[in-house]
């Protein structure tokens, strides 16, 4: 018996980072890796307690995409040590 076996090493892999935002609403952003683009996504933002105004949500959310892919990339520990900012 004769098999041919032919596998692809392409995977997606997530990653869970917490946070808080104005030291008041707690966020758990999910983060995927695709390895076949090489390409980070910023997929969700979880409030993990009472989410903030409707009318800030939008903004906030931003701000958190923005700040967790130059934390994964440039590591400040904080908002104020970012480089361009």
């Amino acid at each position: 018996m004769s098999i041919h076996i032919k596998m692809d090493d392409d995977y997606q892999k997530t990653a869970w980072y917490r946070g808080t935002v104005n030291d008041k609403y707690g966020f758990v952003a999910s983060m995927t890796y695709d390895s076949k683009s090489g390409d980070y996504e910023m997929d969700d933002v979880l409030w993990t307690n009472t989410p903030p105004d409707d009318k800030e949500i939008k903004d906030i959310i931003e701000k958190i995409k923005d700040f967790v892919m130059k934390w994964l990339f440039d590591k400040p520990k904080n908002e104020g040590e970012l480089e361009d900012e």
